[in-house]
């Protein structure tokens, strides 16, 4: 279902893949957990996950494009299919999970490129929590790995 995170071979910035971004100004990168997927049926949908931190299960980054048709952008916002989320790792999890499919939040995923089951691009957006709180993602950037459903 999910593919690891280790790369069999050079040519990008490094022989790892990567899940990065920053979350109001501060760095957060992906250092475990790093996956990707393609569904095709009923919709193509493409999610990838990203996490860090001492709590692999929470903290990090997920984006979900649908319907996916390869690269392009994919618009993040409430009334947009696609989904982007910032998460971190601090309990309880609902009070620290932002995304970008609340009111006022927006933002974009573009995919560069996707060949050979490895896709690449660069995401921002802002996104809240169910509190209200925003924070805003920028200089967002992968390389991933992608395993069919």
């Amino acid at each position: 279902m999910f593919a690891g995170c280790k790369k069999k071979g050079g040519g990008s910035k490094s022989d790892t893949y990567y899940f990065r971004g920053r979350a109001d100004g501060a760095l957060m990168a992906s250092t475990s957990g790093i996956t990707g997927s393609l569904r095709t049926s009923p919709v193509s949908q493409l999610t990838l996950f990203g996490r860090y931190g001492a709590e692999t299960n929470f903290g990090g980054f997920d984006l979900s494009l649908i319907p996916f048709n390869g690269p392009g952008t994919y618009p993040l916002g409430r009334m947009e299919q696609s989904l982007g989320l910032f998460r971190l790792d601090k309990q309880p999890l609902a009070n620290y999970v932002y995304s970008s499919a609340t009111e006022g939040s927006s933002g974009s995923v573009i995919v560069t490129s996707f060949s050979n089951n490895v896709v690449r691009g660069k995401f921002e957006f802002t996104a809240k929590n169910n509190l209200g709180e925003s924070k805003t993602v920028t200089e967002g950037e992968f390389e991933v790995k992608v395993e069919n459903q």
